[in-house]
């Protein structure tokens, strides 16, 4: 996952909060949101074997 300011992000607690294919990344200490994704449903995120 890319985070906007990967810098800042390193050692950032963060919450995952999951809707359907909706998810959102947010700091667990402040709420600000960092990401929001889509998940596709077409794309293989986790392929099987090694490239």
């Amino acid at each position: 996952m890319f985070l906007p300011d990967w810098n800042r992000a390193v050692r950032t607690h963060v919450i995952l909060l999951a809707q359907d294919l909706e998810v959102r990344v947010v700091n667990a200490v402040t709420g600000e949101p960092l990401r929001e994704l889509t998940i596709d449903t077409n794309k293989d995120y986790q392929p099987r074997t090694p490239k």
